[in-house]
């Protein structure tokens, strides 16, 4: 789906916003390998899962979203 905004403009609306989450998801990381049992924690398949979707971010296939949904709804569905 197309949006209204140009791309600049939606950069410039959502840079802020996008910048400040990654900087508190990298906090979050850091705090939980900093940690005590971070050898144990760091293999958890939860935190795979957060790098895996972190990959996908980085990637310039379109629908991140949606793949990041899919991912960690087949792990679910695993899990269950």
């Amino acid at each position: 789906m197309k949006s209204p905004k140009s791309a600049p403009e939606l950069l410039d609306q959502f840079y802020l916003h996008i910048r400040s989450a990654l900087i508190e998801t990298a906090a979050a990381f850091d705090r939980i390998q900093a940690a005590e049992g971070a050898d144990s924690a760091w293999q958890d398949s939860r935190l795979e899962e957060l790098r895996e979707a972190a990959r996908i971010i980085q990637e310039e296939e379109p629908e991140r979203a949606r793949r990041i949904l899919e991912l960690w709804s087949v792990k679910e569905e695993a899990s269950s």
